[in-house]
């Protein structure tokens, strides 16, 4: 995979992301990128800005979807988020090696980026967000 530049951030599922946020920057004294709200997903997000790595934030809005599960099963690690070029030739490949998606279609994401998840099944535990910026 040439294409995969750098791991473009690591996500947490959080039950109060302003109490997180407020953490962070007490223990950090680092920058914050949001709050927003996701209305798609349900969520709210902020991004912890790091020198070489951010953390995605995640609250889910509503006690329903994929994110509000995980959080009652066990919160905190989501996904881990690697950076790519291009989103649908990274799909193909991914389904020439067996590996499961959890869409049909990139889906747009955060800070106008396209995104598709391989599925924690098909890679050894571990859920990767494939996330092309658009620049």
């Amino acid at each position: 995979m040439d294409d995969i530049n750098l791991l473009n951030h690591i996500g947490i599922v959080v039950r109060n992301i302003d109490e997180m946020i407020k953490k962070y920057q007490r223990i950090f004294d680092i920058k914050v990128d949001g709050p927003i709200v996701m209305e798609k997903f349900q969520v709210k997000v902020a991004y912890i800005v790091f020198k070489n790595i951010e953390l995605e934030l995640i609250q889910p809005l509503k006690k329903k979807g994929d994110f509000y599960h995980f959080l009652e099963e066990m919160g905190g690690l989501h996904h881990i988020s690697v950076e790519i070029e291009d989103v649908y030739q990274i799909m193909e490949l991914l389904k020439k090696q067996d590996v499961k998606l959890n869409s049909d279609k990139p889906l747009e994401g955060a800070r106008n980026s396209l995104m598709v998840f391989g599925n924690k099944e098909s890679l050894n535990g571990v859920t990767v967000e494939f996330k092309q910026l658009r620049r």
